[in-house]
């Protein structure tokens, strides 16, 4: 048997054949040749251990090595299963989905390599960057400007800035944080700056800004309505409308009132300020202007005589205030009439005539003033 080989076997009984070293066996009931003891036989064909160096095609017998194409393809395979690695020099073609256990790693022209999926800490999916000094660029060549190539179906949130129409995120002034660096902000609703769910600050789709604290504007602010709970300091404050005020209103300086009023003409509400053309201050008490802090009225009045031109001019008493005042012309021949009629300061009145011939002496006239007792 050992001179015949592996495959040879005898019989030690009339019913089983054993191989060489008991390596196989085989009965009677498969092979009916095995009638009695002292029979030489051997194994041949696929059971052989001469057929175990072949491959068979019936895939009974596995690799007991490496598989060498030579360099030629593997056609119409189904499905492919490996324990180990698989390396390709080439590209990697797949009809359906491409399954990854763990990470898919790819690399860039540089060498750098990107990851997808990520480990199994921080509760999420990663794409990891192998080189921090270069970007993850999303490039659609053929989309025209302005065109969607990216879409993020619920909330995103970003570690640090974040910046638009091609900006650099850290162009900002000195002690900001930081958070978005664009050009123009178009919002359907409201922006608001504030922390922990509270507002501070607000300027909303309906043209309404709120700020809880100041606010400080180096030029102009054009607005139909301002309101603000505190202070409102500037360098100049022009309303084409009213100012309300509920509380004080206190005036540095000096308070300039343009609205002219007439002493005694009527007036509506009751505590408006005005002032009169020639800048006594008036208010307006019971529906009517009268000059403030009037007392009681009485008149003055003055008298000349000239040839032509008389002239006078009349006082009220002390500090009194005058509210009023004219002039009577009086001649015994020709023409005469008032050519003269104003204030002097805020307790006196001037008045003057002409006329159109000369008489001695016989040119006159009344000058009276209206003055209210202070």
């Amino acid at each position: 048997m050992q001179t015949a080989g592996v495959d040879s076997g005898m019989t030690q009984s009339t019913t089983v054949i054993s191989g060489m070293q008991g390596q196989w066996q085989e009965s009677s009931s498969n092979f009916s040749n095995i009638t009695g003891s002292g029979l030489l036989g051997f194994r041949t064909g696929f059971n052989s251990a001469l057929y175990s160096i072949y491959l068979r095609r019936d895939g009974t017998l596995p690799m007991t090595g490496n598989l060498n194409m030579g360099g030629n393809n593997i056609n119409n395979a189904k499905n492919i299963t490996a324990s180990g690695t698989g390396s390709f020099g080439g590209n990697i073609t797949s009809g359906g989905i491409i399954n990854a256990a763990k990470e898919v790693i790819a690399h860039n022209g540089y060498g750098d390599t990107i990851t997808l999926g990520g480990d199994n800490a921080g509760n999420d999916y990663e794409i990891r960057l192998s080189n921090g000094g270069r970007p993850l660029s999303i490039y659609s060549p053929n989309a025209a400007n302005y065109t969607t190539v990216l879409q993020v179906w619920k909330n995103a949130r970003i570690q640090q800035r974040l910046a638009t129409n091609d900006l650099d995120p850290n162009d900002l002034p000195s002690g900001w944080s930081g958070g978005l660096r664009t050009n123009d902000v178009y919002a359907a609703g409201t922006v608001g700056a504030g922390s922990g769910g509270a507002v501070n600050a607000y300027l909303n789709s309906s043209g309404n800004i709120y700020a809880s604290n100041d606010i400080n504007v180096g030029h102009q602010v054009n607005t139909q309505y301002v309101w603000a709970s505190g202070n409102l300091n500037s360098n100049y404050i022009h309303s084409n409308g009213n100012i309300d005020a509920d509380g004080r209103l206190n005036v540095g300086e000096y308070a300039y009132i343009n609205g002219q009023a007439g002493i005694g003409g009527g007036c509506s509400p009751n505590g408006l300020i005005a002032r009169t053309s020639s800048g006594s201050l008036v208010s307006c008490v019971n529906g009517v202007w009268k000059a403030a802090g009037q007392g009681s009225i009485y008149y003055n009045s003055a008298t000349a005589t000239a040839y032509r031109f008389p002239t006078a001019s009349v006082y009220c008493n002390g500090n009194d205030i005058a509210l009023g005042g004219g002039g009577q012309c009086s001649s015994k021949s020709g023409y005469i009439w008032l050519n003269g009629n104003r204030p002097v300061g805020d307790n006196g009145w001037f008045a003057s005539c002409d006329q159109n011939k000369t008489d001695d002496g016989n040119s006159s006239i009344i000058t009276y003033v209206k003055c209210s007792a202070q």
